[in-house]
């Protein structure tokens, strides 16, 4: 066998924040991942041994929005809110401010910052804020978002020291070392691309679900059972023009024609896959779950394939999550050591004469949550893959110049999420946003060419962003719901308003019904299930509260936890936990349970030795379940643990608690009925 390969593919992705109608960004991801991410994932490639070699995807869309922030930086909304005097915000704009300056991960962006916790816990208690807290409050939120070449300078390194009591004039100096710092993203990416360290790969302009721009019907294609939307999307031409820009903006700023693309969030199909070719594109990026249904069985995601000459490296999703969602929690030269391992561990097992590995991921949401911003990781990593003779970091174009690819016979359409599109399309609301895109891009087809409908097209590529479809429905959420949701409506709304339409009524409210505390369960009434880890018969659980998995802006592809239950009587408390295959399975490798309870601290551990903790009953067969003594009053607090060796590989809920209000007797005469 000869020496693995390992292709590192980092996606870079925002969406079009940019409001049709003010020209304002009205989130401030791009200039914040750029301030902490981007030029850092690149510099610490560069420093890294010469060996080290990574792909980084960046979206058109991106580096639009780059380009436009450089220009002008006040076009972000919370940047100009910053750069005012304080006295000088009205009430909205201060309350706003405030509010959008604690949009941080707490563990590790603000926990660790006496002044920033003291300053959250005055904003708990809604006290009013004074004209020095706002100024610490603005110093702060940029302090916690800036990367590691930011927190070098020693001008910023004095800025945590001082911790307190920052001056306008400091505010002002920070706020123009970090705009250098945006204004270097697509530089330090050149400068790389001309040191040979990386490849530099592209996505469909505004990152778009190309499959269904061709036809929404590839949804059933890919799942049968997929409700689809009233009315069908069928712009092909559409597909089209988001990678004839792509590849345009990509020439103009890189020198040359892509090689290679990440479709958006991996998503395929024939129809979709011959117009990235037709457009140059030698190679793409998918999961393996796309190969699995290709070649109609597992595996054989350790080569590389072709469907009509373009090159497919399906990633290792297992492998690609471990960076995402585990190793956050682990010290970073243990983590780096178990990522070659797992590495070394999939070449002693394949088949391949050459075997090689992809690994593809979100390059920027996932940092938030490793102490550090992840570069310790990302160092230990490079150090660890640099030493390793038997592995040996290639970019897709580098691999291609001297191997050839295996052929597929057909291409599954999907997604890197389950081989599906149902994070995209299916849910009533995601169905009733196609349904509000497919009226608007009708109305265009209906207009003659022209400056008209060329102005609404270029709104209608906004709309058709798949970021917009993440947030709708269930699946995934976040405390900007709201913004995503009306974002769209408004790119929608400028369709209309370019062809001299009144936009329709259904655009004046958001598509997103309103929502409880995802957090909070609520039983319907009290009870004790049997516990024998069984999920039947179905009514057992059928009156606990219950709390799906919500995902943020990273995606777990196949997730350990998928659910939890609560639901109590006067003497217990019964807790079930629902995982992605079954939960007797996952011990048998290895991996440990422990839900923690509080306020009185229970924690209830279950291995394959047998289970641990102050409990009354416990079972793990298809689901865990546990049963504790009720001696609580009011809010029970409690979390899940997946663990591993020690070490937690998840958590349930991802971040904070699930809660419970325990009332006694009373939940029943709340819920009685005849």
């Amino acid at each position: 066998m000869g020496t693995m390969k390992l292709v590192l593919l980092w996606h870079q992705h925002q969406p079009p924040y940019r409001d049709p109608l003010t020209g304002t960004h009205v989130l401030p991801w791009v200039r914040l991942h750029a301030i902490k991410d981007y030029v850092d994932m690149v510099q610490t490639i560069i420093d890294a041994p010469a060996n080290v070699r990574a792909t980084i995807n960046l979206t058109p869309t991106l580096l639009n929005q780059l380009e436009e922030l450089a220009e002008n930086p006040y076009a972000d909304r919370m940047y100009a809110l910053s750069r005012k005097d304080p006295d000088a915000l009205t009430f909205n704009e201060q309350s706003m401010l405030i509010s959008e300056s604690f949009s941080v991960h707490p563990d590790t962006m603000l926990n660790p910052y006496r002044r920033y916790v003291a300053l959250r816990e005055k904003d708990r208690r809604w006290k009013p804020f004074s004209r020095q807290d706002i100024l610490d409050l603005i110093v702060w939120f940029h302090l916690a978002w800036s990367g590691e070449t930011l927190r070098k300078d020693p001008f910023v390194a004095g800025l945590f020291r001082k911790e307190r009591g920052f001056s306008i004039e400091e505010r002002d100096q920070l706020l123009d070392l970090q705009h250098k710092i945006l204004c270097d993203v697509i530089p330090i990416h050149k400068r790389a691309l001309d040191l040979g360290r990386i490849e530099v790969s592209t996505s469909p302009y505004h990152h778009p679900i190309l499959p269904l721009l061709c036809a929404t019907e590839a949804a059933i294609q890919a799942e049968p059972d997929c409700p689809l939307p009233a009315v069908r999307f069928r712009y092909p031409q559409d597909a089209e023009r988001h990678l004839e820009l792509a590849v345009d903006m990509h020439k103009r700023l890189f020198g040359g024609r892509p090689d290679g693309m990440w479709p958006s969030e991996g998503a395929v199909s024939e129809a979709a896959v011959s117009r990235m070719a037709h457009h140059g594109i030698k190679w793409i990026a998918t999961d393996e779950a796309i190969l699995g249904r290709s070649l109609g069985r597992g595996g054989k995601h350790d080569r590389v394939w072709a469907w009509n000459d373009l090159a497919i490296f399906f990633r290792d999703h297992e492998l690609s999550d471990r960076i995402g969602f585990v190793y956050s929690r682990w010290a970073p030269e243990v983590a780096a050591a178990d990522f070659v391992e797992q590495l070394r561990s999939r070449a002693r097992f394949s088949e391949a004469q050459d075997p090689v590995i992809t690994v593809a991921l979100d390059g920027e949401n996932a940092w938030e949550h490793f102490p550090g911003g992840g570069f310790d990781f990302l160092a230990a990593m490079y150090e660890a893959l640099a030493d390793a003779d038997d592995i040996e970091m290639v970019t897709p174009s580098q691999w291609l110049e001297t191997h050839t690819p295996e052929r597929l016979e057909r291409l599954a359409p999907g997604t890197w999420i389950d081989g599906s599109f149902r994070t995209w399309i299916g849910d009533p609301v995601k169905n009733r946003a196609w349904e509000v895109l497919t009226h608007a891009r009708d109305a265009i087809d209906h207009e003659p060419p022209g400056p008209a409908a060329n102005k609404a097209m270029e709104a209608m590529l906004c709309a058709e962003a798949s970021d917009w479809f993440w947030w709708f429905g269930e699946g995934h959420s976040c405390s900007h719901d709201h913004a995503f949701d009306a974002l769209f409506r408004r790119h929608v709304a400028a369709v209309y308003r370019a062809l001299e339409l009144p936009p329709p009524a259904i655009l004046a409210e958001p598509l997103t019904p309103p929502s409880g505390d995802p957090t909070r369960l609520w039983p319907a009434r009290m009870g004790r299930p049997e516990i024998n880890g069984e999920r039947n018969p179905y009514y057992k659980w059928a009156s606990a509260g219950h709390a799906v998995l919500q995902q943020g802006s990273i995606h777990q592809a196949e997730p350990l936890v998928t659910a939890a239950m609560a639901i109590y009587d006067s003497e217990s408390i019964s807790f079930r936990l629902d995982t992605g295959r079954r939960a007797d399975r996952l011990l048998g490798d290895q991996c440990d349970f422990e839900l923690t309870v509080e306020p009185n601290d229970v924690r209830v551990k279950i291995t394959g030795e047998g289970t641990e903790g102050r409990y009354l009953e416990a079972a793990c067969a298809r689901v865990v379940e546990v049963a504790i003594a009720n001696d609580y009053v009011g809010d029970v607090r409690f979390f899940w643990r997946v663990l591993k060796n020690g070490e937690e590989i998840e958590r349930f809920p991802r971040a904070g608690e699930l809660v419970m209000n325990v009332r006694g007797g009373s939940l029943d005469l709340e819920n009685w009925v005849v």
